[in-house]
């Protein structure tokens, strides 16, 4: 997927097709790429048909013959050159319609139309972001729009005091049920993964050496420093003082350098 940090967007269109919608056999010239989101078409692409239906991602590379009837589908179609590197896709991939995947689409749609400036990069980090969600999120079909919710929700308050009744009533749910469902999908608890997600931020800050291990327990959410160097000497395999001392080691002070070659 390295090559996609290369790739030039040249085409793209959200549309309803009806039954008089055709695609005259002829070779790609950018690589293609189709979402059926409704209804299903019949492709075929150097000499292989293809019958696809919704949650189908058709593949066209370039220089592929290409051809295409429907009898009624909507989809979102994706032309794009490659600059560099190739990209190794199926024809047809099967994927989950995310409300995060319609989401992107449709920012994706609105950039697009805009044509603002800027739009050329905007449109290409939208489109990485969409076949990330295509082949990795939305493969993932045990997941809960509650949990991933919820996730997103401790990330972005995880210095805050995380309760499984505020995370309940955020997503209507009983706290019970809540609790418990999130265990289900993600194997650890919401304080365990709150606890996680707060020690990840811990190690950042102790890397930069500028704050004491008190003052990073604070700065992570954690309202007593013991209880932090139990849960990071836990998670971690070292105290908050030996992963600084550590991080002091790999980092040195910038008067020391010189001495070192740089």
């Amino acid at each position: 997927m390295d090559s996609l940090n290369n790739l030039r967007m040249t085409y793209f269109v959200y549309k309803e097709c009806t039954p008089s919608w055709r695609i005259e056999p002829h070779v790609m010239r950018p690589h293609g790429m189709v979402l059926v989101l409704e209804g299903s078409a019949h492709y075929r692409i150097n000499g292989v048909d293809c019958e696809v239906g919704d949650g189908n991602l058709v593949y066209v590379q370039s220089g592929s013959m290409r051809e295409a009837t429907t009898t009624g589908m909507l989809c979102a179609a994706f032309d794009f050159e490659l600059l560099r590197g190739t990209l190794s896709l199926p024809v047809i991939t099967p994927f989950v319609q995310t409300e995060e995947l319609t989401r992107l689409i449709r920012e994706f749609s609105y950039e697009w139309l805009q044509k603002n400036p800027g739009r050329e990069l905007r449109c290409t980090a939208l489109f990485q972001l969409i076949l990330h969600a295509l082949l990795y999120t939305g493969q993932n079909a045990d997941a809960n729009f509650h949990v991933e919710r919820m996730k997103r929700y401790i990330v972005e308050h995880y210095t805050e005091p995380i309760r499984i009744r505020d995370l309940a009533l955020r997503e209507g749910l009983n706290p019970v049920y809540c609790g418990a469902l999130f265990r289900e999908k993600q194997g650890v608890s919401v304080a365990e993964y709150a606890n996680r997600i707060r020690i990840q931020s811990a190690k950042s800050l102790l890397q930069e050496g500028v704050h004491t291990v008190t003052e990073v327990a604070d700065m992570c959410g954690f309202g007593d420093v013991y209880y932090f160097s139990n849960t990071f000497k836990r998670l971690a395999g070292v105290t908050p003082s030996q992963y600084k001392a550590r991080a002091a080691g790999r980092n040195p002070k910038p008067e020391l350098l010189h001495l070192l070659g740089d």
